[in-house]
């Protein structure tokens, strides 16, 4: 990584990408995501569901829809997506009051048969 900072495991990119997002520093989180990326590391869902939470917390919940719908493309990463991943960017269209948004995130949910819980 440019910051100096030599990281290997999918868990500790997620940290990293976590602590960019609660700096408001998106372009840092976007760097670790595409360094691990480029580096053909598999996300953990705990990975993705960071990189998620970045964005959307820092305003952007369409761009964490957009890469949740990049993930699904990948059968490597597709798998990884559940309902605490989804339920990031359905918070973030709530906390806008883009309903709309809110429903057709809903349906996607359902249709893809995701394990709901308590929280979502």
């Amino acid at each position: 990584s440019s910051r100096g900072i030599q990281i290997n495991g999918a868990h500790t990119f997620g940290s990293v990408i976590r602590a960019y997002g609660f700096l408001k520093d998106l372009e840092g989180a976007w760097d670790v995501w595409t360094e691990m990326r480029s580096r053909k590391i598999i996300p953990t869902s705990i990975t993705i569901g960071c990189m998620v939470e970045a964005v959307v917390s820092n305003g952007d919940p369409e761009a964490g829809f957009e890469l949740v719908h990049e993930l699904l493309e990948d059968e490597k990463t597709k798998p990884l997506l559940n309902a605490i991943v989804y339920c990031s960017v359905l918070k973030g269209f709530t906390h806008q009051k883009r309903f709309d948004r809110v429903w057709v995130i809903y349906e996607e949910m359902i249709k893809a048969k995701l394990q709901f819980s308590i929280v979502t």
